[in-house]
């Protein structure tokens, strides 16, 4: 049982939404923190207000409420005035509010502006008395990522009872005394204190900026203290190896490989002739071509009777790579076996497959996590490639490289990083840069859109179903929470109310379907399998499809509350389209009103180019937001930030290297709760 229990007023039912947010102990809850916060400020005056603006204002009813019936929805509005001007306010399925919408009643209304047929509303404004704002005024009070059945209250009540219980648990701090006087970092305790609860601005920036340093810190310190043991690994050279097959394969393709790609190629060759483990990442943006290299790669291996492993995230992906595969061998001729490993293969497929690889006769095996199980034995494993790195941990890795004492490691990443970070954070790897596209393909056309215009995207979007093209629609969240209704500032588009709303808006014949990261394993891949069939017209997701999901078929990329994600997301997204012949076409939704969204989504328009988007994403992301934005890809954080936090980054690269040439093997008993950190974190942080 879960040592959440333990907290007042935590039940099995509470325990099974916590779970739902990744909330399985009283240290996730510790370490779950708040996305955004509410500044609960003086009155504003009605005549002052913007569209978008939050605001909270004490006026008089001047009109009885309008009660209207549509569908499932019941709306209710009214007008009030302040003395400065008159504004009209709307609820949604809210009967409750009846009672306090009685004429000249004075009423402390906060809720967000919006337009709606050219009229300004405050919508679904929260109601306070007097005694009720003036305890909140002037405080920051948390929001949280929410799960329908779970309000901010609770989850701001489970976090106090938290804080309260390990204070006495963070007075000690792992890092060395003088790297906090140095640096500036406040205690732990007062850090995660105040990232929760802070007393002001001043006081969240400085815990910011100590959790962020704590995360960078205990990554950074990992990718150094592994790479040092495999510095000392020592392979004897492979025997035998040549280009016969590979070069048969390049002269055969239907295309001319770019300059980066050839380059990659001989990258990998120079490493895979050397006496020491290749540990070489390829980095290139969506649709540049790495999976070729990878190909080549392992039928180089193949010249010397060695075998190689390519782990995918998602079978949808892996299958793919096998028939393709597969097709170069059949059309070359070559005297090669593939087979593919599956977690939903029947056990007579898993048998056979694991027996061809067990005596050799097979050289090369497909597969997603499922290579990781013991029953997949190699008789001569040399070559170990993962795609999409980020999707599997340090541990995945090893567990596939233990299965040979002589492995090679290549690693694919679409994730545009700037490359000066990239040479940070992925300095356990030589890195391939992979700068060009393919001469063949199609630029996708871009375009911005605010809400207004979501009907005419819906009308594109059924146009193109009718050419049999397909599309997706990503939304931020899974599922609404009860704090998140239509007008709400705290609202974000989730994919089942979308999904019912389209499927009311666009003809029954148009299959629309669901995909989400909380599904199960076997659900999400037959979803995937399905839209690639061509047998779903429109998949509403979330970022789940990010990678391990390519459909030539689908050519548009509609992605609401754009303004919430990074550019790198963004990117990453819209590279799901554009991969077959026919023009594709991204929208982004833009639902904010700020001048830097609107600069960032620019940038995307104008340009299909990560590695451009990433360079000035990281010049347009400064410190005024806390938290940023939504911001996917190969290393996800839980507060920290590549792009905003840079300088913190910088300065833990210096202190990791300074720690680790005085003591390299954390051997020093005053390093010993570091040691205990590093520990806990290659052991837990990433396992699926």
């Amino acid at each position: 049982m879960s040592d959440l229990i333990q907290i007042k007023g935590i039940g099995e039912k509470t325990i099974k939404l916590l779970n739902k947010l990744g909330i399985n102990n009283k240290e996730d809850l510790l370490y779950y923190y708040p996305k955004d916060y509410e500044l609960f400020s003086d009155f504003s005056n009605i005549c002052d207000i913007h569209i978008g603006d939050v605001v909270t204002i004490k006026a008089y009813v001047i009109t009885k409420p309008l009660i209207i019936r549509k569908n499932r929805f019941i709306l209710t509005t009214c007008k009030v005035d302040d003395g400065t001007g008159r504004i009209s306010c709307s609820w949604f399925n809210s009967p409750f509010i009846l009672s306090y919408l009685k004429i000249n009643n004075e009423l402390i209304l906060r809720g967000k502006v919006v337009e709606s047929k050219n009229k300004i509303y405050l919508s679904q404004a929260r109601i306070y008395s007097n005694e009720q704002y003036n305890k909140l005024k002037g405080k920051l009070l948390p929001i949280y990522n929410l799960t329908k059945g779970i309000q901010n209250q609770s989850i701001r009540k489970y976090v106090s009872v938290i804080l309260k219980e390990y204070d006495s648990n963070f007075t000690k701090d792992y890092l060395p005394k003088f790297i906090l006087k140095e640096r500036e970092l406040p205690k732990l305790c007062f850090a995660l204190n105040s990232i929760h609860f802070p007393n002001e601005y001043k006081d969240l920036y400085i815990a910011r900026n100590r959790l962020v340093y704590d995360e960078f810190f205990i990554f950074y310190l990992s990718i150094k203290y592994l790479k040092q043991i495999k510095s000392k690994i020592e392979i004897g050279i492979i025997k035998n190896l040549s280009d016969i097959f590979s070069k048969k394969v390049i002269e055969n393709l239907p295309f001319n490989l770019t300059i980066s790609q050839k380059n990659a190629y001989l990258d990998i060759i120079k490493d895979l002739n050397k006496n020491i483990p290749m540990n070489r990442l390829i980095q290139g943006d969506v649709g540049s071509g790495k999976t070729i290299i990878a190909f080549l790669a392992m039928f180089y291996m193949c010249s010397a009777n060695k075998q190689s492993a390519f782990m995918c995230p998602t079978e949808v992906l892996a299958k793919q790579h096998y028939n393709n595969i597969n097709k170069i061998i059949y059309d070359n001729k070559l005297p090669i076996k593939a087979i593919l490993i599956l977690g939903s293969q029947t056990k007579k497929e898993r048998k056979i497959n694991e027996q061809l690889i067990k005596s050799k006769e097979a050289l090369i095996a497909i597969g997603t996590h499922a290579l990781l199980s013991k029953e997949v034995e190699f008789n001569d494993l040399s070559l170990v490639i993962t795609d999409e790195q980020h999707r599997f941990g340090v541990n995945q890795r090893k567990a596939l490289e233990n299965k040979s004492k002589e492995i090679n490691t290549l690693v694919m990443s679409a994730t545009p990083i700037p490359r000066t970070l990239a040479l940070l954070l992925y300095s356990d790897l030589n890195i391939s840069l992979i700068k060009e596209k393919p001469i063949d393909r199609i630029p996708i056309k871009n375009a911005i859109i605010n809400e207004s215009y979501r009907n005419n995207a819906y009308n594109f979007i059924q146009k193109e179903i009718q050419k049999k093209h397909q599309a997706y629609i990503v939304c931020p969240q899974v599922e609404p929470n009860d704090e998140e209704l239509p007008g709400s500032f705290l609202h974000y588009e989730n994919v089942y109310d979308y999904t019912k709303k389209l499927k009311e808006i666009l003809p029954s014949n148009i299959n629309i379907q669901i995909l989400h990261g909380k599904m199960k394993s076997s659900e999400k891949e037959k979803i995937m399998q399905d839209f690639y069939n061509n047998n779903i017209d429109i998949l509403v997701s979330t970022t789940v499809i990010e990678v391990g999901i390519d459909n030539p078929n689908a050519t548009i990329m509609m992605i609401e509350n754009a303004d919430r994600f990074g550019l790198a997301t963004l990117h990453q997204l819209r590279g799901r389209v554009g991969r077959g012949k026919n023009q594709s076409y991204a929208i982004f939704v833009n639902t904010s009103n700020s001048e830097i969204s609107n600069k960032r989504l620019e940038v995307l328009k104008h340009s299909n180019d990560g590695f451009y988007i990433a360079d000035h994403d990281l010049k347009l992301r400064g410190p005024g937001d806390i938290f940023g934005v939504k911001q996917s890809g190969s290393i996800e954080f839980n507060i920290a930030d590549i792009y905003t936090d840079k300088e913190i980054l910088y300065k833990v690269i210096d202190d990791v290297s300074k720690l680790l040439l005085n003591d390299p093997q954390l051997l020093d008993p005053k390093n010993k709760s570091i040691k205990d950190k590093l520990n806990n974190y290659l052991e837990n942080k990433y396992v699926l």
